[in-house]
């Protein structure tokens, strides 16, 4: 593990009530009596940066040791998906590696740099401690499941200022504020939030059971069954239903889209360009059964089919359209759907004359937690108070786009109640603005981002915002150049809070 440098080293634990407790560190040790109710905390003196070092704790019936302990800076790394957003990507959602993911994978030897992840757990009541505790040297598969915001903020920290460095990454995609705030913010705001507590959520056992099972139903939404397009490719006629493309059932949350297309033998010898509006929200397009182009967001649907794929006479266009969170759609202009040669010699209309089916089975949702108010401060953020950082980094915005003015307050609130929480009034908090975002649904009209962005912007000492606008991706919530984000919020370190250039 990492402990901060330069301020007191705390260390508490349970035991039997009345024993006495001895704690060993480097060069002091303390001993402390248990009280009444099992528990024990002492106090060591602060130490300079360095290690490693060994942690022994003890009675008079058993023995703990921790070896390699640094002594360094902590970060406490929190927010919603593009902070936890990991370096390899999610399971369930393809192709959201960060860029030249192997290539920084590789560079990860860093034994300095210690990684820490609070297990994902709503609370309707703030917890004591996290389960699992579990500090990590930096490798490849440490890494892969890991924020890659945070680690490189981590990473840039360790090569400028030359001391170990721990990053506690307690991150959870698609939250709100409103789950990190604690209950005293919380009644702040209780008019505007209709707040009237945190409401019961089961033990972690069924909740973790539920997290998993969730993540099972979206990789069955995200990704097709292995030799399913063959299967869809086989199906009888009497499987497929004539329908209006814009006019997606609301009865499943994956659909097949097909249309059979006739191309004259002059036209099937060079590529053709491919058009389809607006494929919301996962889709992948196959042509003679190869997939030609896939989709995360409702980016216009444009491919390029090759050559070799094309037959003269009878092809088949098909299309896996996905929706993890809701009824998927096709959006567009009736203009935005048509094929044709580069010079458009050749056009054919391809807004009308589709079948549909449903050839997945997929599993029901379970209930969800995580956006209950307080629920995320409870369960993940306050088992971390007693453990001293240098700073806070945060991530998040993305769910609160449309309520700007609200979030500014509240965002303002949540830095001054952590600050207090932890027992420090000038708490180092760096942020990052949010970046260009896809419209969700082109015909609800445009969230306020620009607006949100101006109300990002607090004017709190000892805070700084890492600006993001120039690497977003209008087609994707997950910028992938996570890199140049965890650089810039250490720029924003160094200015601020290590105050070197």
């Amino acid at each position: 593990m990492v402990l901060q440098r330069d301020e007191p080293i705390f260390v508490q634990g349970t035991a039997t009530p009345g024993d006495k407790v001895s704690v060993a560190f480097h060069l002091s040790s303390v001993s402390c009596k248990v009280n009444e109710k099992g528990c024990w905390q002492v106090r060591l003196p602060a130490e300079k940066a360095g290690g490693p070092y060994l942690l022994a704790v003890w009675t008079e019936e058993e023995t703990l040791s921790f070896k390699n302990v640094l002594v360094g800076d902590v970060w406490f790394a929190s927010g919603q998906s593009n902070m936890e957003h990991p370096i390899e990507g999610w399971e369930w959602l393809p192709n959201s590696s960060i860029y030249r993911c192997e290539e920084e994978l590789v560079d990860s030897d860093y034994p300095e740099i210690r990684l820490f992840t609070v297990p994902k757990y709503p609370a309707s009541i703030e917890v004591e401690e996290v389960p699992i505790k579990e500090w990590k040297i930096p490798e490849p598969e440490s890494l892969r499941g890991f924020s890659s915001t945070a680690w490189f903020f981590a990473k840039a920290l360790y090569k400028k200022l030359q001391v170990p460095v721990g990053i506690i990454n307690c991150s959870w995609a698609g939250t709100s504020i409103k789950a990190w705030e604690s209950k005293a913010v919380l009644n702040e705001f209780k008019d505007s939030l209709n707040f009237k507590g945190t409401p019961p959520i089961p033990d972690r056992d069924k909740v973790v059971e539920a997290l998993r099972a969730n993540q099972q139903r979206r990789c069955q939404i995200s990704i097709p069954r292995e030799g399913q397009v063959r299967e869809i490719g086989l199906l009888p006629t009497v499987a497929w239903t004539p329908f209006d493309l814009k006019k997606i059932p609301a009865s499943s949350e994956v659909f097949w889209l097909k249309k059979e297309i006739d191309l004259p033998e002059r036209y099937a010898k060079e590529p053709l360009f491919l058009s389809l509006g607006l494929l919301n929200r996962q889709s992948i397009i196959y042509f003679n059964g190869r997939e030609i182009g896939e989709y995360m967001y409702p980016e216009p649907a444009i491919a390029l089919i090759p050559k070799s794929c094309i037959c003269p006479g009878r092809n088949e266009l098909l299309v896996r359209l996905a929706q993890p969170f809701g009824p998927p759609s096709v959006k567009g202009d009736k203009s935005l759907f048509f094929m044709s040669t580069r010079d458009a010699g050749f056009r054919e209309d391809l807004s009308e004359g589709w079948s549909i089916t449903v050839q997945d089975s997929i599993l029901k949702p379970e209930a969800e937690y995580q956006n209950y108010p307080g629920a995320l401060f409870n369960g993940m953020v306050h088992p971390c108070l007693e453990y001293n950082v240098k700073g806070v980094i945060w991530y998040q915005g993305e769910n609160d786009v449309w309520k700007p003015e609200l979030y500014a307050e509240m965002f303002r609130a949540l830095i001054l109640d952590w600050r207090k929480k932890w027992k420090k009034e000038d708490l180092p908090f760096l942020y990052v603005q949010i970046s260009l975002l896809p419209e969700i649904d082109p015909e609800a009209g445009e969230p306020p981002y620009q607006l949100f962005r101006e109300k990002q912007c607090v004017a709190l000492p000892n805070t700084g915002m890492a600006y993001s606008l120039d690497i977003g991706d209008p087609y994707d919530v997950h910028p992938r150049n996570k890199k140049v984000v965890g650089e810039r919020l250490a720029e924003q370190a160094f200015r601020i809070v290590y105050e070197i250039k």
